[in-house]
C-alpha cells in the first residue's frame, strides 16, 4: 500500500481516559533537518553514508523521509552531523485525539523535549 511522504500509518492506542489518540509522524520532516544538518555541515551523502556504513541510497531515502528511523539510528545521525536529537525531531510529530482538540504546537514541542529529558544525558568516555 502506498503511502504519502514520509507519512505511514498511524498505529492506535489508548489513554487512561479511554479517548482514541493516534499519533502521526512525519518522517519527511525528520529527512529534511537531517539533511540542512548535513549540508551545513558541508558532508556529503557519499560521506555520511560511508560513516554510518550504510548506503548512499538508503540515506538519500532517509534524507527523503522514505524509511522510519529508530532510535539507534536517529542518535547515530544525531551524533555525526553534531546536533541534539531533539534539532532532528523537531515539529515531526503531531497527535490527534478524536474526543479533544490538539495540542498546541508548543505543547507538543515540550513533550517531546520531556520525553528526552526523562531519557537523560548520554555520556561518553
Amino acid at each position: 500500500m502506498a503511502h504519502a511522504m514520509g507519512r505511514r500509518p498511524a498505529k492506535w492506542v489508548l489513554t487512561s481516559a479511554g479517548m482514541s489518540v493516534f499519533r502521526i509522524v512525519n518522517d519527511a520532516i525528520i529527512g529534511n533537518h537531517v539533511r540542512s544538518a548535513r549540508k551545513a555541515k558541508k558532508l556529503s551523502q557519499s560521506a555520511c553514508a560511508a560513516l554510518m556504513n550504510i548506503s548512499v541510497s538508503y540515506f538519500g531515502r532517509i534524507e527523503r523521509g522514505v524509511v522510519r528511523l529508530n532510535l539507534e539510528r536517529l542518535i547515530e545521525i544525531s551524533n555525526l552531523l553534531d546536533v541534539p536529537i531533539t534539532t532532528l525531531l523537531d515539529h515531526c510529530s503531531q497527535n490527534v485525539d478524536t474526543e479533544a482538540a490538539p495540542p498546541s504546537e508548543d505543547a507538543r514541542i515540550e513533550q517531546l523535549l520531556e520525553m528526552f529529558r526523562v531519557a537523560g544525558p548520554e555520556t561518553t568516555d
